[in-house]
């Protein structure tokens, strides 16, 4: 999913890892000249929507820092 955040863009997904069965949320921040200045995942969880939903939250954290700074 694409979010338009504080001028950038959010971009999550979650996979499904086949081994433990948890999904992995990722995320990666483009800033508006579309260059990819941040990426990462979160902690593994049970279920895809809380995946994503954790890569979002952490997301929009890492922004907020760095607009703070």
């Amino acid at each position: 999913m694409d979010i338009g955040y504080k001028g950038y863009i959010i971009v999550t997904g979650s996979e499904r890892d086949d081994t433990s069965g948890r999904w992995n949320g990722r995320y990666r921040i483009i800033d508006e000249k579309g260059v990819v200045v941040y990426e990462s995942f979160v902690e593994p969880v049970d279920d895809q929507m809380k995946a994503e939903e954790a890569a979002n939250v952490e997301a929009r954290a890492w922004i907020d820092r760095k607009a703070a700074a």
